[in-house]
Formats: structure tokens, sequence, C-alpha cells
């Protein structure tokens, strides 16, 4: 495994930690080559879990929160919005909550010039609750 599957599977974890804390239960796909990283059941939805880690870049004299949802060479999304219900982008102490139902069809900037009261009502801190 590289560095970035050992940070991937630890936003997982976190992720799932979260709702686990938060009274959800958990569960685990058999393998995990899918777009399902977990499936929680959130008042009795069972809701298909995407993780992702965000990552700061900068782009001029901009810095963003970013997360890679898009695969650079054919600029599709890495899992199509459809294989989920709920996009988790983990940075830090700090998480976004986000429905599929939400994103779009570009990449994703959660905090930086111009993006960041879009997707302000989905972050949570990881002491917090749904």
């Amino acid at each position: 495994m590289t560095q970035s599957h050992y940070t991937g599977a630890a936003s997982e974890q976190l992720a799932a930690a979260f709702f686990l804390r938060n009274g959800c239960q958990i569960f685990w796909p058999g393998a995990q080559q899918g777009a399902t990283d977990f499936v929680a059941d959130v008042n009795n939805r069972l809701l298909r879990v995407q993780v992702k880690t965000g990552y700061w870049a900068q782009v001029g004299p901009h810095r963003y929160l970013k997360a890679k949802v898009l695969c650079r060479s054919e600029g599709k999304r890495v899992h199509p919005s459809t294989k989920y219900d709920l996009l988790v982008v983990v940075n830090g102490e700090n998480l976004w909550i986000i429905p599929a139902t939400e994103l779009g069809t570009s990449g994703l900037s959660l905090e930086g010039a111009r993006h960041t009261t879009r997707w302000a009502k989905y972050k949570r801190h990881l002491s917090d609750g749904l």
C-alpha cells in the first residue's frame, strides 16, 4: 500500500467513527473496490458513504481545500455520485458530509476564495453531532 492508501484508510476510519459516535451502525463491504466505503444506518435509513481525504491546493495566490472526485485524464467522476448517497470529505478534525444529490459535474473545492459559503452548511467537527 502507498502512503495515499494509508491516508485514505485513516479518513474512512475517522468518518466511520463520527457516525458511530452519533449512534449510527456501520457496515463494511466485503471488498473495498467500489464506490461505497461503508454503509451507515442513519435514523433507520441505510446510506452508502464514499469518503475522500481533503487536501490544500495552491492556485496562483489562492489556497483551496479540495477533494479528488474527478479522474484527471477522463474528466469523469472517480465514482459516479449515483453509486453512493453521501460524500464525506475528511481534513484534519473537520469533515464535510455532502449529499450526493448536491454534487455537480465539476471538481470540489470546499474552502478558499469564493467556495466557503456553498459548502459551509455541510461542515462538521469530529466532536459535533449529525
